[in-house]
């Protein structure tokens, strides 16, 4: 058993937070696939990306997904030097390949991973970490054998109450935060795009989450306002 006293929460949490996921892609091959994951600066200073990781496991007790990774290997996408976010921009990384339609144009930084579809639609967890693999925030879709690790509630990170719910969205459908930026770390925040569901699990910061995205087969609102 990995000991959760080894955990560290990153003096960013709640800064920088994951502020959007799109797991239910439009297609199948990494020209195809459209999955993203989405950070949001949500403090009032300039934040520095450079070496901060991103994946959907667990890297301190090594429990992650292995090939079927967001970066298709055991080892979790880092940030390049010089990434940095201002108050309020947002950097997106796409999953597939860099290809018109998988473009965030309101996004101050984007990357693209070139891999087939990797997050796991029934359900899957997402870990962002700073460069000394202290842990900036986590949102978890799904319930049971999908999520690779949960996360001791002493952490104060994640409320997962209504996250198995989360893994109901639609094909092109993503998931979003709301408000927007506003991480109150709980599951009942978050929503199928546009679904209105934050609303009724009692999001006491609800917002209506709208559909920005150019791309008809798509319901996100990608490097942009989730509001």
């Amino acid at each position: 058993n990995f000991g959760f006293d080894l955990y560290e929460v990153s003096p960013s949490a709640g800064q920088v937070i994951i502020n959007e996921v799109f797991y239910s892609q439009t297609g199948n091959s990494a020209a195809a696939n459209d999955e993203f994951i989405e950070i949001y600066n949500a403090s009032t200073s300039e934040v520095d990306l450079t070496g901060w990781k991103l994946m959907d496991g667990n890297i301190i007790a090594n429990n992650t997904d292995n090939t079927g990774s967001i970066t298709g290997s055991s080892n979790p996408y880092e940030f390049p030097n010089g990434t940095t976010l201002n108050p309020g921009e947002y950097a997106v990384i796409w999953i597939g390949d860099n290809i018109p339609n998988h473009q965030a144009s309101g996004a101050k930084f984007q990357d693209w991973l070139d891999n087939a579809p990797t997050l796991n639609n029934t359900g899957d967890d997402i870990w962002l970490y700073d460069g000394d693999n202290k842990i900036i925030d986590y949102v978890a879709y799904g319930s049971g054998t999908a999520i690779n690790q949960t996360l001791p509630s002493s952490l104060n990170l994640w409320d997962s109450t209504h996250q198995a719910a989360l893994a109901g969205a639609n094909k092109g459908q993503s998931i979003s935060l709301t408000k927007n930026g506003l991480d109150g770390n709980t599951s009942a925040c978050w929503e199928p795009t546009t679904s209105g569901q934050a609303q009724t699990q009692g999001c006491t910061n609800y917002l209506p989450t709208i559909d920005s995205d150019t791309t008809e087969s798509r319901v996100t609102s990608a490097g942009g306002n989730n509001n």
